[in-house]
């Protein structure tokens, strides 16, 4: 056995920050301090796939080699791939340069966390693959850099970024259990065994939210008339952040930072496409958007805009649990979540001006529109499409319809379940029962923001101790439970008010919806439970991608 040898620092080595760093990590995780580093590393991979085409490419390749010295360098091995030694890496000026640059500007910054060390370090290997060792075997370098302090992190380094992954091929929370890694399911029992105490510390914050959003800075029914049409066009895109971008943008920064900037990307585009559904409905007015009482001539969205923002956002839901992200789920996410809200608005749209009938008031700026349903009747339809949605695909987590294979079979059936469901359900109500539409509306949304605070504020809480039949059995007996005390305890506190514009009914409606219902979307599904829990909800993420160890989610076969 030979001499103990004298380990040697690895090159350009960054020593942790000592409280000096930059000020982008007063905001942002350490890995993006890689950034400046990733740009080249980007840059000399394009001249590498620029190898093959003509000189341009050839003149980018003689040019890197200028600057980084030999590509192959002795003691570099390309059979097996071993990185040169470290003398031979610190001759490259290109790389030093890099290092002392970072260093330079700052971009090392503090840990995330108190204690935790940032070391990151530029390693320089030779490339393996056989085809290009024999196009180039004298010039096949590549840059890697390397983030090892988060190698493990959820949130992955940029090689791993979630807006260009594509949806699973079975949405996380109807996939069967069989189809999981046993490390998913794993962490899942850790995470559910801390019900219910983590749904009853939930509605601490779902509540208080709740409650500001029924009645908002003038009273309940101002906040009928302007918060209920903005939250209505907002809900759409909370879906699409929550379920198709799985928390992006706010994945990219800490948890506060993230709540934070979700919440503002979310309160914006909703005002954004009200103005539009405003446009759609009349014409363009301020006064329209935030006046509870505008003055004549302008273009007030309740409750003329409300049907339009119900079908949009049923059409998200639809797209995102029922047909599982098809037609768009070859589509990186990012993608895929903007090309999915462009199609629920164009459906809403088909809808608006076939099926809509509004009788505008005189001296409105709104226009009136020849259709066969009327606001309130269409506002109760796509209620009721909500409410099998939550039962059969939140609720029930898409059973019986996860157990089959074949995918095509199980959207087919799962919108067939939705359709017919809906239409005998409002048939029945409207015909046989002669239930007024408002009633029907404050009723069954009542229903479904039970389904979503159960299923999801309490998820699993019945799992654990029961067998699956009997944890369906009392997920929907609870749901049905609350969402009766749900109702009957708003309708007699909302007829002790008074009512001019909006009604009972409408308020009770807003409530279940916009405030329970949204609140539990953005508090499960956006902020991860923020400030309560950091930890993912990977039964919640229904358009989310799978974890990197669970490769059941994104195999093809069942």
């Amino acid at each position: 056995m030979g001499p103990a040898s004298t380990p040697t620092k690895p090159p350009f080595d960054v020593p942790a920050d000592s409280g000096q760093g930059g000020l982008v990590h007063a905001i942002f995780p350490p890995r993006h301090s890689l950034f400046a580093a990733s740009v080249v590393s980007g840059c000399i991979r394009f001249v590498e796939a620029a190898r093959s085409r003509g000189p341009l490419g050839e003149t980018a390749v003689h040019l890197a080699t200028l600057t980084q010295g030999p590509a192959r360098a002795p003691g570099c091995d390309t059979t097996t791939g071993e990185a040169n030694s470290l003398e031979q890496q610190q001759d490259w000026p290109l790389a030093r340069t890099v290092s002392h640059l970072a260093q330079t500007l700052g971009l090392y910054g503090r840990a995330a966390r108190p204690g935790l060390k940032v070391r990151s370090s530029l390693r320089i290997y030779c490339g393996t693959a056989e085809t290009q060792r024999q196009r180039h075997p004298d010039r096949h370098l590549m840059v890697r850099f390397m983030d090892k302090s988060k190698a493990g992190s959820r949130r992955g380094t940029f090689a791993r970024r979630t807006w260009f992954q594509r949806l699973p091929d079975q949405p996380t929370i109807t996939t069967p259990c069989r189809r999981h890694s046993e490390a998913f399911l794993n962490a899942e029992r850790a995470r559910l065994a801390a019900q219910p105490g983590l749904g009853f510390a939930g509605l601490l914050v779902v509540v208080p939210l709740g409650a500001l959003l029924a009645f908002g800075p003038d009273g309940a029914e101002s906040a009928v008339v302007i918060l209920s049409p903005l939250m209505t066009f907002a809900l759409p895109v909370l879906s699409m952040v929550a379920f198709w971008w799985e928390d992006w943008p706010g994945s990219t920064l800490r948890p506060g930072w993230s709540a934070l900037v979700d919440t503002l990307l979310i309160a914006a585009a909703g005002v954004a496409l009200a103005a539009v559904g405003q446009m759609i409905v009349g014409h363009s007015d301020v006064s329209g958007l935030f006046d509870p009482t505008p003055e004549i001539g302008s273009t007030p969205l309740y409750p003329a805009a409300m049907p339009l923002g119900l079908t949009v956002f049923t059409a998200m839901l639809q797209l995102t649990l029922v047909c599982e992200g098809w037609p768009f789920k070859h589509l990186p996410r990012l993608v895929a979540g903007f090309a999915a809200l462009a199609l629920s608005w164009g459906l809403a749209l088909l809808v608006q001006y076939t099926a809509y009938g509004f009788r505008a008031p005189a001296g409105s700026g709104l226009i009136s529109q020849d259709g066969p349903f009327s606001h309130e009747d269409l506002s109760a339809v796509f209620a009721l499409c909500g409410a099998w949605q939550v039962w059969f695909f939140i609720v029930w987590r898409g059973w019986p319809l996860n157990k089959l294979g074949r995918r095509w079979l199980r959207i087919t059936l799962g919108n067939l379940l939705v359709f017919a469901g809906t239409a005998f359900s409002f048939a029945l109500l409207d015909g046989f029962f002669d239930v007024a539409a408002r009633t029907i509306l404050a009723t069954v949304t009542s229903f479904s923001s039970a389904g979503l605070l159960v299923a999801m504020l309490f998820e699993g809480v019945f799992r654990s101790r029961m067998s699956a039949t009997w944890e369906r059995a009392m997920t929907f007996f609870t749901s049905v439970v609350v969402g009766a005390g749900l109702f009957g305890g708003l309708i007699t506190y909302a007829g002790t008010l008074t009512w001019t514009t909006s009604s009972a009914e409408g308020w009770v409606s807003h409530v279940c919806v916009n405030a329970l219902g949204a609140g539990v979307l953005f508090h499960v599904g956006v902020s991860r439970r923020w400030p309560l829990n950091d930890t993912t909800s990977p039964a919640q993420r229904s358009a989310a991608h799978p974890p990197a160890d669970d490769p059941g989610l994104s195999s093809s076969t069942p």
